[in-house]
């Protein structure tokens, strides 16, 4: 029995008892370690140094009963000898820090776990613990943790009061324990996730880009994370904060540097590594991955950012173990894929982009979704089906769709979504340029106008406002126009994809101004900001193209005026530039043909036909074979008149045959696929072997338009010159060149 023993042996049986509680859990063996330490205080002298020690075990003791019972009275106890183990005792006595440290511990661990909260609780805990901390050396044994715990009560008190000294000490708390921590201590992840959300709270509160506390605390999370081993069993959800961080310092500046998003992609590509492939929130993860490639995308315009962002999201959604997993991949999959869409024009991309966003809109589906956003996107989905088919019915459905967010009923989602009515701008304002109804232009304005109002920081919907007056003829609102995209090209970041994006629309407003007034200084400054726009536009910019393509043009039209042959020369550069450029094959086509439209006008009409032929070898990339006949049709009736330009041009050249080609070249765009699909096509000189009776007229070496009977109905079919020569010189017919042009051809200018 226990009332046998010594004093002495008392105390050591406690203490042993209370390891084998460590070790195994033994409830028992706790409640009996705190029953022989009970009575060993009794034969202590009160004051004493013994005294002071065994209170302080029993306060440990009692709160780790309270942790297992729940047992108010537990921890009252605790705090209580807490308390007793601080009476009499010297700042002089080197076990002072540690025995505050556990009555700081006590005191925390009720203002968590006892409702209601008592603030005075955490006041004294941080008090302790303060104190604690100033007193140990930074080569203790429990240095870290003691930091760690210190970190702990100042976050709560930070969240509780709100008071920025907390939090600053909190974070540079967690610093020193962070950097005090080795790869191997048991309280390194607990200090990292302490820092790091002490780092995340501080952005919340708009911390400068100059707190030198926070740049020291992001390195060291940095050093952390990177040194963390490949199996270590922290690695993922250190990685995860260390995103977090940067989640943080995204959202606080949202138009900063691009570097916190080069790190906020290193760190879940981290994060998705250490992730097993089985796991059940790796696609979860893989979507945020998506998201930051995407993020990326936006800001840098790197398309195999926009590609990797579209392959990790279709994985994502092939993993997703949850419906709300699937929709937000889904959501970000159509994005990606709209965004592709405006970079190659490919139709497969903007069909399954409003598949997606079809499913995530539905009304009669209560699946949690944002169906406002979903709106949005798929009405810009449909506006983009409309650029590569034509077909002004998928203008109607985009704003049929959208429509209803001019209803400004209050609650209702769309008309307080200002992307709805972004968008709804966008597809009436492509109707309008296509119909020039009034009536699209007014509901444009509108609807720019509202969005605004809701949301006036937004950039998107200032952008929309400027380029709806642009297209107005009222001087005002040309006036308006210019005023809106100049403020939005001087706040735009620098190095940004959207800061070039607002310079280019400045010009652009400055080009319309132009041709509805006359006045020379909008052609100037258009001039001057294209040129801007196109030298600071990189190799891989994906508008690229385009940019050099305007400046070229706006060039061309300065010498018109001027006369200057300088003028000239810079128009021709620019052009030659978009041609060469990177962009989408529309815009290197337009460059090509401005160009050769421009030396044309020259009289340089060898180089003119060469930059009509190299506008002819794009067609085949503008109107692909895997496309609808429609959409093709449509992408050739924007480029009317390219091959007879070109023939035109080579005909002044006395090259006959060259004409008749690059007509032929143009001509049978449509048709190689239908050829493609009853003949295979030689590759030498072989005879195209026809399918059934054939009869070939207008036969030349360039050309021959033949009948392939089948049955009892003809079908007609043209073949390029290579496919038919050696059937077109066996067979009876004329062998001469059958196209007969003006001795003065002319041009038809776009």
């Amino acid at each position: 029995m226990s009332h046998d023993l010594t004093h002495e042996a008392r105390v050591a049986k406690a203490g042993l008892l209370f390891e084998r509680y460590d070790l195994l859990g033994d409830l028992a063996a706790l409640r009996q370690a705190i029953v022989i330490t009970k009575r060993a205080l009794i034969d202590t002298v009160a004051g004493s140094a013994e005294q002071q020690e065994l209170s302080a075990g029993l306060c440990m003791m009692q709160g780790r009963l309270f942790t297992e019972t729940g047992d108010r009275h537990d921890v009252d106890l605790a705090i209580e000898t807490g308390r007793d183990s601080l009476r009499g005792a010297t700042i002089q006595d080197p076990d002072l820090p540690r025995r505050s440290w556990y009555l700081g511990l006590m005191l925390l661990l009720r203002f968590d776990r006892v409702v209601p909260k008592q603030q005075q609780d955490l006041d004294d805990a941080v008090q302790h613990l303060n104190y604690t901390v100033a007193k140990t050396a930074l080569d203790e044994p429990h240095c870290v943790r003691r930091h760690a715990d210190l970190a702990s009560a100042l976050s709560k008190q930070w969240k509780r009061t709100q008071e920025p000294e907390y939090l600053d000490r909190m974070i540079s708390v967690g610093q020193a324990a962070v950097d005090k921590s080795g790869p191997d201590d048991p309280e390194l992840s607990r200090a990292f996730f302490l820092l790091a959300e002490g780092v995340r709270e501080k952005y919340a509160l708009s911390a400068s880009k100059a707190d030198e506390a926070l740049a020291t605390a992001i390195e060291s999370l940095r050093r952390i994370t990177s040194a963390t081993a490949e199996h270590h069993p922290d690695r993922a959800e250190r990685w995860i904060q260390f995103g977090l961080v940067h989640v943080a310092r995204r959202e606080h500046d949202a138009l900063g540097d691009i570097s916190v998003l080069d790190d906020l992609v290193h760190a879940v590509e981290q994060v998705v590594d250490a992730t097993p492939q089985d796991a059940v929130d790796r696609a979860g993860r893989l979507g945020w991955l998506g998201r930051a490639l995407q993020d990326r995308y936006v800001a840098a315009g790197k398309r195999p950012d926009l590609e990797k962002c579209i392959a990790v999201v279709q994985e994502a959604r092939a993993s997703a173990a949850s419906d709300t997993v699937d929709r937000i991949s889904a959501d970000l999959l159509g994005t990606a894929l709209s965004m592709r869409f405006e970079l190659s024009g490919d139709e497969h991309d903007v069909d399954e982009a409003i598949a997606l966003f079809s499913s995530l809109a539905s009304p009669g589906q209560d699946n949690g979704t944002d169906r406002a956003a979903a709106a949005a996107m798929l009405g810009n989905a449909w506006r983009q089906k409309f650029v590569c088919s034509g077909e002004l019915a998928c203008l109607d459905q985009a704003v049929d769709l959208l429509l209803p967010a001019l209803t400004f009923v209050h609650g209702d989602e769309m008309s307080e979504h200002e992307g709805c009515l972004i968008n709804l701008t966008n597809a009436l304002l492509a109707r309008f340029e296509h119909t020039s109804k009034a009536a699209d232009l007014t509901l444009a304005l509108t609807a720019a106008r509202r969005a605004v109002k809701l949301v006036p920081e937004s950039r998107e919907a200032v952008n929309a406002l400027g380029c709806a007056l642009m297209l107005s003829t009222k001087r005002a609102d040309n006036d308006e126009a210019v005023e809106l995209m100049e403020w939005l090209s001087q706040t735009e970041p620098p190095g940004y994809l959207s800061a070039i994006s607002a310079l280019s629309n400045l010009g652009g407003a400055h080009r319309h101004r132009y041709r509805h007034f006359g006045d020379p200084y909008d052609l100037h400054r258009s001039v001057v900001i294209g040129e801007q726009v196109a030298k600071t536009t990189t190799e891989a910019h994906p508008q690229r193209a385009a940019h050099y393509a305007n400046f070229g043009i706006a060039k061309r039209a300065l010498y018109d005026q001027s006369g200057d042959p300088s003028d000239w020369s810079e128009a021709a550069a620019a052009l030659q530039h978009a041609a060469e450029s990177a962009g989408t094959a529309f815009e290197r086509m337009r460059g090509a043909m401005n160009l050769g439209l421009a030396l044309a006008k020259q009289g340089v009409w060898d180089k003119a036909t060469d930059a009509f032929a190299r506008a002819l070898k794009l067609l085949p990339k503008l109107a692909t074979t895997d496309q609808r006949r429609g959409t093709r049709e449509h992408w050739l009736s924007t480029l009317s008149g390219l091959a007879r330009n070109a023939a035109a041009c080579a005909i002044h050249l006395g090259e006959a045959e060259r004409a008749v080609r690059l007509l032929e070249q143009g001509r049978g765009v449509l048709l190689a696929e239908a050829l493609a699909r009853h003949a295979p096509v030689p590759t030498d000189d072989r005879v195209l072997e026809l399918p059934g009776p054939v009869v070939l007229l207008n036969l030349s070496r360039y050309r021959s338009d033949a009948v392939i009977r089948s049955g009892e109905r003809p079908r007609w079919f043209l073949f390029h010159w290579r496919l038919c020569r050696k059937s077109a010189f066996r067979s009876k017919g004329s062998c001469g060149l059958q196209a007969h042009a003006p001795a003065s051809p002319t041009l038809t200018e776009r």
